[in-house]
């Protein structure tokens, strides 16, 4: 019986990596894709976890949301910092705060 329990939490750590890979490819996309519209640039090529939840979907579902941040620029000088928020696989939002830029 041990034995059994042992597989299903390993399958299901293996099921989470799988998951967390994939919200994070998806993220990444997301920001270069919003970079790209914005006439901005993705620094780093990277996104960054910074929170992560469960909570029910519309449908009575329970998925994970996870916040990841990353950080872009207008000219190459400085630095600004926005996020990507995935619910489950899908891309909730994603914010560049230009205004909060524009105010600097």
């Amino acid at each position: 019986m041990a034995e059994y329990i042992l597989i299903a939490l390993l399958v299901l750590l293996v099921w989470y990596w799988w998951n967390a890979i994939s919200a994070k490819d998806t993220a990444r996309e997301a920001a270069l894709r919003a970079c790209k519209i914005s006439h901005t640039q993705l620094l780093d090529d990277a996104v960054a976890i910074e929170k992560q939840w469960l909570r029910r979907n519309e449908k009575g579902h329970i998925e994970i949301c996870r916040i990841y941040f990353f950080d872009f620029t207008i000219d190459g000088n400085q630095r600004y910092h926005a996020y990507v928020l995935m619910l489950g696989r899908r891309i909730g939002r994603v914010s560049l705060d230009i205004d909060d830029m524009l105010h600097d």
